[in-house]
């Protein structure tokens, strides 16, 4: 969901289509901006319209296909309404696919990781099968980094969670981290990441701020920093002179939601500095 495809103009997109009945669904949204309505058309025929979007909202399309006896190529034509339409992604079911034994219902993480210290990623499989099973899941990371990897087994027709650890190298920065899941040499699933930033844990950091509204989301263990905070004594820290302008825009996380900003002119940020050499 983090890109999409868009156009002020409407846009035929060609697809080949295997032979017989098919439902098409397309993820129509915007991470930032609100969202004007897509129109889907089949042929020619509207199918589908999505609703007006604020930004940080998706939803969901349902087109009918028909690729006849033989299959066929058919035309799907974007149309945005009062604004650009949006594609974040486009798929196609086959009723006829074999059902796999072993899926994954699940897998959530955090979307800010605590650097150089273990963040955890949880995956919840399902077991389709007549037969327990192993499942292991580990992740992929970036050079540097370290993960742990678990096994556990999966009862025929039940659930369970599996939980493994990432551990970033200990300078902030951002990553994406596959999960792979395997059973025995069978691979059940490929490609599924999460794309994380890291940043320094509060107890790790002389001092650390999450700047933005004085009542927007603040990032657990960090010290809120807003244009209303003129340095003072007793706070220990803050602006001196002209303050700064803010903007939460409700999307991303805790962390990159919102900011603090000022145009043209310097704004001063007055912070205490413990004694030594550090690194900002």
């Amino acid at each position: 969901m983090r890109d999409h495809l868009w156009h002020n103009s409407s846009r035929v997109l060609r697809v080949a289509l295997p032979a017989g009945r098919h439902t098409g669904y397309l993820l129509v949204g915007d991470t930032g901006a609100t969202a004007s309505p897509t129109r889907v058309a089949v042929d020619g025929a509207t199918v589908a319209t999505s609703p007006k979007q604020p930004g940080g909202t998706f939803t969901w399309l349902e087109l009918p296909l028909d690729g006849g006896a033989t299959g066929r190529a058919t035309d799907i034509t974007f149309t945005g309404v009062g604004g650009p339409w949006r594609l974040s992604a486009f798929a196609v079911t086959d009723p006829g696919a074999p059902v796999p034994s072993l899926v994954v219902m699940r897998a959530a993480a955090d979307p800010v990781w605590w650097a150089g210290r273990a963040n955890p990623v949880t995956v919840l499989v399902r077991n389709t099968g007549t037969k327990d099973r192993d499942v292991t899941a580990r992740l992929v990371t970036p050079d540097g980094w370290s993960g742990t990897e678990r096994t556990l087994s999966v009862a025929a027709g039940a659930e369970r969670e599996l939980t493994v650890t990432g551990t970033p190298v200990s300078t902030p920065g951002f990553a994406t981290v596959e999960i792979r899941l395997t059973s025995g040499d069978e691979e059940i699933e490929r490609g599924r990441s999460v794309s994380v930033v890291t940043t320094p844990h509060p107890e790790d950091a002389a001092m650390a701020f999450d700047a933005g509204p004085p009542s927007s989301p603040l990032l657990t263990g960090y010290t809120r920093l807003s244009p209303e905070d003129d340095y003072t004594g007793d706070r220990g820290f803050g602006w001196i002179g002209d303050r700064p302008n803010t903007r939460d825009r409700g999307n991303a996380d805790d962390l990159r939601r919102d900011i603090v900003m000022q145009r043209g002119e310097p704004t001063v940020l007055r912070v205490p500095v413990p004694a030594g050499k550090h690194t900002v």
